[in-house]
């Protein structure tokens, strides 16, 4: 076995394409390409992040603070996002808005993204099978209690 089968940062820059499923489970026939934890842009993002909530607390109004909390993790969670099948250009502003408006979807990514074992170049058929099992697993889990999938 060669050390490149355990080769996340490659994949993880380029990005993998991310079905996107509607609240009952259905293919939308839209997708995200999602870049991983590793990711040089990810990295950088969280960077910025850290070094923003170093700034925050000069800020003493909590609504403010919070605001500016939630917009850091919303662009940290944007910059896992390289490409998307959707008609407007997958800029920052269009990615934040996307994810402000579908936290369903900010979830998977999130967890997606985490999970370096989506980012591990697979080999047979069997991984792939896999791959789908676990996005539609995940699909599932980012459904909010209530919402009902019939």
């Amino acid at each position: 076995m060669s050390y490149k089968n355990f080769d996340v940062k490659t994949l993880s820059d380029a990005g993998v394409k991310l079905p996107i499923y509607d609240l009952n489970d259905r293919e939308t026939g839209h997708w995200i390409k999602v870049r991983g934890v590793d990711s040089d842009a990810f990295i950088e993002a969280n960077e910025e992040a850290i070094r923003a909530r170093v700034a925050l607390e000069a800020i003493s109004d909590k609504k403010e603070k919070a605001k500016l909390v939630k917009n850091i993790r919303l662009t940290l969670l944007a910059s896992l996002i390289s490409d998307w099948s959707f008609d407007e250009i997958a800029g920052i502003g269009n990615i934040v808005d996307f994810l402000q408006r579908s936290p369903q979807v900010a979830e998977s990514i999130d967890k997606f993204a985490a999970n370096r074992e989506n980012f591990i170049a697979k080999k047979s058929n069997h991984s792939g099978i896999l791959l789908r099992f676990i996005q539609s697993l995940m699909r599932k889990l980012a459904i909010k209690p209530g919402v009902t999938t019939s």
